[in-house]
C-alpha cells in the first residue's frame, strides 16, 4: 500500500492525484458455442 502525500497547493493548482491505472481483476472467459454446450436434462 502506497500513500500519496498532497499539498493544498497542488489541489488549487489543478494537478490531479496520481493514481495507478484500473485493472479487471478478472480474466475474461473463453466464450462457448452452442455445439460445445452439452447440458443433459433432468429425466422428468
Amino acid at each position: 500500500m502506497r500513500l500519496q502525500i498532497v499539498a493544498i497547493a497542488d489541489l488549487l493548482r489543478d494537478t490531479g492525484v496520481r493514481m495507478p491505472p484500473t485493472a479487471s481483476t478478472f480474466k475474461q472467459a473463453q466464450k462457448v458455442t452452442p455445439a460445445e454446450a452439452d447440458q443433459p436434462g433432468l429425466g422428468v
